[in-house]
């Protein structure tokens, strides 16, 4: 995705908060903490044609744009302008395109690289909680093991198709990376 443009998906009136108005933000730039709230998350990302974020970042919606957030920092990690169209929305300066700070590509993972990093952000979470006493040994072995069977299943996917994969087998495996997340979240949450 890196910092591109997005067709606007007709939205109501983007509310700032009082200490902030419009800017372009780019990959690399730290979003104040006070668009880092609930209010502000995206959560149909995937509606809006955006992929998951990986483990722990978070989709923000500042006035049109799309931004990929890490929340404990408010660093940006991934622009998409004009995301929205509230009435407001104009175009962003072509610089704003110019490559900058790296980006994790987010983009479908076909080729592996999106879904690769998001399995290993995930493993590096799931590690992490383990050994901060977040997971328990036996939630973090089986979510690693879930982890290494769709790795598995990645390779034999792209052996089977001359090193691609396919568009269906693409979706099929982000879903069960999904909901993969989705239990260690829960499990995460509930101190299993």
């Amino acid at each position: 995705m890196r910092g591109q443009r997005h067709p606007p998906v007709r939205a109501e009136r983007y509310r700032y908060p009082s200490d902030l108005s419009y800017r372009f933000y780019r990959r690399g730039d730290t979003l104040p903490m006070s668009v880092l709230v609930d209010a502000y998350f995206i959560y149909d990302f995937l509606a809006l044609g955006l992929m998951e974020p990986p483990y722990g970042d978070r989709w923000v919606r500042f006035g049109p744009d799309a931004l990929l957030v890490d929340p404990r920092t408010g660093q940006v990690l991934d622009v998409i302008y004009g995301v929205y169209d509230d009435g407001t929305y104009a175009p962003p300066p072509p610089e704003a395109f110019e490559s900058g700070a790296p980006s994790p590509d987010l983009g479908p993972p076909d080729a592996g690289p999106g879904l690769s990093e998001q399995m290993s952000s995930l493993e590096a979470r799931i590690r992490h909680d383990r050994d901060a006493g977040g997971l328990s040994a036996d939630a973090a072995r089986d979510a690693l093991a879930g982890l290494d069977s769709i790795r598995d299943e990645q390779a034999s996917l792209r052996a089977r198709n001359g090193g691609a994969l396919a568009e269906a087998d693409r979706q099929y495996l982000q879903t069960r990376l999904t909901e993969l997340t989705r239990r260690v979240r829960w499990q995460e949450e509930s101190g299993r």
